[in-house]
């Protein structure tokens, strides 16, 4: 992982819909921390970083810290569908990412 490194990210959207999102690394505190933001136009956000924080709890644990910033486009009809829809989606997805990693770390 080097900051700066792009990545291209699809996620279906209601099974059907493939949505492309370019994120960037910007910042990179290893082992603590790094940080990727959507570039400007290159995904369906007007605007999203995710910061990823890991603090050692003790010799077997680690806890695990998404911050997630962002806003949609279309400013007033963008932030209703956010309240409808998106904001459940995104702690969905988070919620998911976290039970897999957890999993994936429990079976080593």
């Amino acid at each position: 992982m080097e900051e700066g490194v792009v990545y291209h990210i699809v996620v279906t959207q209601f099974g059907l819909l493939p949505m492309h999102m370019h994120s960037q690394i910007t910042e990179i505190d290893l082992p603590r921390s790094f940080k990727d933001c959507q570039l400007h136009g290159k995904g369906p956000f007007k605007s999203w970083c995710h910061k990823h924080e890991f603090s050692m709890l003790n010799e077997h644990s680690t806890l695990i810290t998404d911050t997630v910033t962002y806003t949609l486009p279309l400013g007033p009809v963008g932030r209703f569908v956010d309240t409808l829809i998106v904001r459940r989606q995104v702690t969905d997805l988070f919620s998911y990412r976290h039970m897999i990693t957890l999993s994936d770390l429990e079976q080593k």
